[in-house]
């Protein structure tokens, strides 16, 4: 008995090995993310909560279309909440968004969706957030 676990222990340890190495030499030739896209990396709940709070954000502006940058992560908060997404998912969206406005020309994006003090244009929330969409398609 002792024999036979050895035997499929030694088994599991060679294929794992041999998969290890299939996968350095894939990473190595960088054939395997050419035509990767964000879509196969960034899973559905994370298009969902952002479409969530694209429609929070429409709700929370104030009668001259403002809202402030902390209303953004409120509402990513509020609607992986209510999707039922754990805390995982909803900093994996917020990162995607984050992503999205460095790429967009942000500066500091982590600060303005901290900011609970200077107002922005609610079209400037929803573009941050119609970005990071775009980028997952």
């Amino acid at each position: 008995m002792t024999l036979d676990f050895l035997t499929l222990h030694e088994r599991a340890i060679r294929d794992a090995v041999s998969a290890t190495k299939l996968i350095r030499a894939e990473l190595a030739s960088g054939s395997c993310w050419r035509n990767a896209s964000i879509a196969k990396i960034v899973p559905e709940l994370s298009r969902r909560i952002i479409e969530r709070a694209c429609e929070t954000i429409k709700l929370r502006a104030n009668a001259d279309g403002e809202c402030v940058g902390g209303e953004i992560m409120d509402s990513l908060r509020e609607a992986g909440v209510e999707l039922g997404a754990n805390h995982i998912e909803i900093l994996r969206a917020k990162n995607l968004l984050v992503r999205s406005m460095e790429s967009g020309g942000e500066a500091y994006p982590a600060d303005i969706l901290q900011d609970y003090a200077n107002r922005i244009p609610i079209s400037t929330a929803l573009r941050f957030l119609n970005q990071a969409l775009v980028r997952i398609d």
